[in-house]
């Protein structure tokens, strides 16, 4: 925040929030310095002196037009003499300064403060001032804007909001995101830029990194990059609280940018807005975390806040950083490893404790060499055992190539006397080396052939080497079996020394050391396809054949390699193996993975209780481990203490996309526990409790056959339990009621009480001394068991003639036989009976009244008409009735084509084919038809009844077949 350079006055930028305590803070400080002025009179002006009585006396003396100066018009600037108070202004200064806000302006701008200000502050103790945000400011290209607040109750995590515009950008913007966290215990801002280039519907390029991040609310708010809201046609940035708590929490939103476009500004400025808070996004956005692309320069420290265990910092890049100086390498000071000359010209050698390689002069204390000699002139190398100088090693090697290098050792604080190396290079005549020397004598060789060797003082024979001639010889002992120290033979039983192991300086690749035997390795530097990390060690190497095996035991770690193969190198067909480490009580501890050290290929400390007590969301534990946690975390199964149990299938941290998640409850005051876990990106599933021995009981005591584990038992009695429902509802559906296996033993015993609910047979209906259920209730029968008694009962007509003859049993239990209907009724005749009634299987024949007969007719006959000629009609010849009929009634129906007259022919005697009625009915297509004729002049018992139809009487047509039945009525 600014301030004014006279009064200290403090100036909110458009990026601040105006605190009420500044503006009264301003108020004060402007009253005090007006309490300060005198005021001014009317007609007089202040001076920058006092003006005494004296000097207005003196000027008062003065003649008129004294020293009376005529000023010029116009002066010369460079006759002006500026200072601070006084300065010329340019145009291009004037420029800008037109281009500020004028006073009316930034009066408008501080209405709102204003307005505030006016309040009555005495008429109350706390007055209330609402938050004042800065309206939208442009000045040229440049851009500020203040979005708003948001608040939101944040008990539910992964909250968002959007802010949303629709115009097309071309330039960059900030968002600034700010406020306070947790009830105000956390404040901070992030911020993050966005260098754009859009059109509506589509991000042609976006470039995107958070520039700042103060304060904890940085890792619980994060910011998303620009997309298209195709919903919406609006392009958005998601803001989400990432963080859970109890509390209302409020971020201030504020953007500022700068765009050559003008459209692109008035964009900004007109149509970016906030959204509301939403949920129904569950996306993670990743944490905010600042980024910078391109060489980064920093002038003075930077401070890295992590905590311990995390990196500071990672280097994606394996290029060596020149000339950076940092504390330890690898966990290492650099103390650990050699140095050279960084201790200058060493003086006295007894008292180095730097492990290094030193300059030594030709005269130094502890040298292998008495005096001044240029044999000390060389390289000391000094290394301590550990982190103390107790236990030491020294080796010395002098500039000088024909003096051999020199080694020593301090054991519990004292030096041992230097020892000489010996190499290929001083191991001749008069070296010293054991191979010079026979028991510290030198040998005595008979210079001359033909000569007897001599023994010297201690007894010894001094020989230049002894011959054994003729095939077959050999050097007789006499049965001696001590050993000859140093005896340099050709063959030890019938083998070479390259048949049993050599010794010597391992090649300069390891793969070439394929004979048996054992070599010194030289370091790293000196040996290709060497064991990792063994310098300056043995190599043992153990070959049969084609196989091979190598063995490096190194002298400055515990680290055995191993490594076996059949490699071309010594003849075979295969590869070597990779080095191998093998474990023993040296290297088995932390950091060597060994499995002892690691679980299924995870660290023993990944198992050790974290973060004791700090727990408070359960969704947020996604690193593998095990926590504590307090009665006050969300997410969980129950409010309470207890550990949970973290697992992750791959890579430590769940990362929401391709690995998985267990998380195990211990609920503290309990045996419970509880497991959920959660699949790539997808939610958590449910809380499950996992069954107690409380709760499920001792499996010994389980009456099952199959007492191995729970589920086992369960299904016993489930497959006993779905065998014994499927034989009770066999037993429900024999007794006529439907019924089914799966169905539960609430619905089969609900059918099993309802079996006799639809019976209907009452006490009475069931003999006496049985029983039934009926309608759900066990009734006893009331019913008489009757014998084969009976009683007659005669039922008479009018005239007294007996018309039957029954058995009237009395109310019981009669068996089958006890008892029949008898029937006697001598009227029962066919005569009595109305022809076409039958009456207990007699048919009847008594015709009443007017004669009567029916038939039918449906089959054509051939007959003539009254006007000549015939035509093929439905016709029924009847014979030998009983009376004359008087009249014919035909009913039917058929099919004619066109519209028809349909006659009736009924003729008799001698006079055929005379028509005695007809009926007059015109149809077309199909009829159904009742016609009734007169037969006037029907004399006999035998006629014929004919049908047929034309278009008159004298034109008669053909008709199709048709089925008719007649009824002749006659006296």
């Amino acid at each position: 925040m600014l301030t004014t350079s006279n009064l200290g006055l403090k100036k909110p930028e458009y990026s601040d929030v105006t605190d009420i305590k500044d503006l009264n803070d301003n108020s004060d400080i402007i009253d005090t310095a007006v309490g300060g002025k005198v005021d001014k009179v009317a007609g007089k002006q202040l001076s920058t002196e006092d003006y005494s009585t004296a000097e207005k006396t003196k000027l008062a003396g003065v003649a008129t037009g004294a020293n009376n100066y005529v000023h010029p018009v116009n002066h010369s600037p460079t006759i002006i003499t500026q200072d601070v108070n006084n300065r010329f202004v340019t145009d291009a200064e004037k420029a800008v300064w037109n281009a500020k806000y004028t006073k009316a302006e930034v009066n408008g701008m501080i209405d709102p403060i204003n307005q505030k200000l006016d309040q009555d502050v005495r008429t109350t103790a706390k007055p209330t001032f609402s938050m004042v945000i800065s309206p939208e400011i442009q000045n040229g290209n440049k851009f500020s804007k203040s979005l708003g607040n948001i608040s939101t109750l944040a008990n539910t995590p992964n909250q968002k909001f959007d802010i949303n515009f629709s115009a097309p950008f071309r330039g960059y913007f900030d968002v600034s995101v700010t406020g306070t966290w947790v009830g105000q215990d956390n404040s901070g801002l992030v911020r993050k830029r966005f260098a754009i280039f859009t059109n509506e519907g589509f991000v042609h390029s976006q470039e995107t990194r958070y520039e700042e991040e103060i304060g904890n609310i940085g890792k619980f708010v994060s910011i998303s990059d620009i997309v298209w809201d195709t919903t919406k046609n609006k392009f958005q940035i998601k803001i989400a609280y990432q963080y859970n708590s109890a509390y209302t929490e409020a971020l201030t939103v504020h953007v500022e940018g700068l765009s050559a476009d003008p459209a692109s500004i008035s964009g900004v400025m007109n149509n970016m807005v906030l959204s509301g808070i939403y949920t129904t996004d569950t996306a993670i956005l990743p944490r905010a975390k600042v980024g910078f692309t391109g060489d980064v320069s920093i002038g003075g420290q930077a401070n890295f806040l992590v905590p311990t265990g995390k990196a500071p910092f990672t280097v994606n890049s394996s290029t060596v950083v020149t000339g950076m100086n940092v504390e330890m390498l690898n966990g290492l000071r650099s103390s650990d490893f050699y140095k050279f000359g960084t201790l200058g010209q060493i003086t006295n050698a007894d008292t180095i404790t730097t492990n290094g390689i030193h300059r030594v002069t030709d005269t130094f204390t502890g040298s292998p060499f008495t005096g001044q000699n240029g044999s000390n002139q060389g390289y000391l190398e000094h290394m301590n055992w550990g982190d103390n100088s107790v236990y030491c090693l020294q080796r010395h090697t002098p500039i000088n190539s024909n003096i051999a290098t020199r080694y020593r050792n301090k054991v519990n604080g004292t030096w041992q006397p230097w020892k000489t190396i010996w190499d290929s290079g001083n191991d001749g005549a008069g070296s010293g080396l054991d191979a010079d020397t026979i028991r510290s004598y030198q040998t005595s060789i008979a210079p001359e052939g033909n000569t007897v060797v001599v023994r010297n003082s201690g007894n010894w024979i001094e020989t230049d080497g002894v011959d054994f001639f003729g095939t077959g010889q050999f050097m007789n002992l006499h049965g001696n079996t001590t050993k000859i120290p140093d005896l340099n033979a050709d063959m030890v039983d019938n083998l070479h020394a390259t048949d049993l192991m050599q010794v010597g300086i391992a090649p300069s690749d390891i793969n070439n050391a394929i004979v048996s035997g054992t070599y010194r390795l030289l370091g790293e530097a000196s040996h290709t396809n060497a064991p990792p990390h063994n310098t300056y060690g043995n190599l043992l190497v153990l070959r049969t054949l084609d196989t091979i095996t190598q063995v490096s035991f190194p002298y400055d770690n515990g680290n055995i390699m191993y490594r076996y193969g059949a490699p071309p190198q010594a003849g075979g067909g295969g590869t070597w193996s990779p080095w191998l480490k093998i474990w023993n009580e040296g290297n088995d501890g932390v950091g060597s993975k060994l499995d002892a050290d690691m679980l299924h290929g995870r660290l023993g400390s990944d198992y050790e209780i974290k973060n004791s007590g700090v727990v408070r969301d359960f969704n947020t534990l996604l690193t593998h481990g095990k926590y504590n946690f307090a009665n006050d975390a969300i997410n969980g199964p129950f409010n309470g203490f207890g550990v949970v149990d973290v697992f992750v299938s791959d890579g430590g941290t769940h990362n929401n996309s391709s690995n998985w998640i267990w998380q195990t409850i211990y609920e503290t005051s309990s045996s419970t526990m509880y497991l959920r876990n959660k699949t790539n990106s997808s939610a958590w599933t449910p809380w499950a409790e996992f069954a107690t021995y409380a709760a499920t009981g001792f499996l010994p005591n389980l009456k099952t056959g199959d007492k191995t584990n729970l589920v086992a038992a369960i299904n016993e009695v489930f497959t006993s339990a779905s065998n014994g429902k499927s034989a009770i509802a066999n037993a429900i559906t024999g007794m006529n009621q439907a019924a089914g296996g799966a169905e539960t033993f609430a619905q089969l015993a609900t059918k099993i009480s309802n079996i006799s609910k639809d019976a209907t047979a009452t006490a009475a209906n069931l003999l006496s001394g049985t029983s039934a259920y009926i309608g759900g209730v066990k009734t006893n029968g009331t019913m008489a068991n009757m014998t084969s008694t009976t009683t007659r009962a005669n039922w008479n007509n009018a005239e007294g003639d007996t018309l039957v003859h029954a058995v009237m049993p009395a109310n019981g239990y009669y068996k089958a036989g006890d008892w029949a209907l008898e029937l006697s009724e001598p009227s029962l005749l066919a005569k009595n009976i109305r022809e076409g009634t039958k009456i207990f299987n007699v048919m009847g024949t008594l015709r009443e009244g007017k004669g009567l007969f029916v038939t039918d007719m449906s089959n054509p006959e051939s007959v003539s008409i009254p006007n000549g000629g015939s035509t093929t009609v439905a016709s029924k010849v009847i014979t030998g009735l009983s009376f004359t009929p008087k009249f014919v009634v035909v009913q039917g129906g058929a099919y004619w084509a066109g519209f028809h007259r349909y006659f009736v022919v009924c003729s008799a005697g001698a006079n055929p084919g005379y028509m005695t009625g007809h009926t007059n009915i015109s149809v077309y297509g199909s009829i159904d038809f009742s016609v009734r004729v007169s037969l006037s002049s029907v004399s006999s018992s035998s006629c014929t009844v004919s049908v047929l139809a034309n278009h008159d009487s004298n034109n008669p047509s053909s008709m199709s077949n048709g089925s008719y039945q007649i009824l002749l009525v006659g006296d």
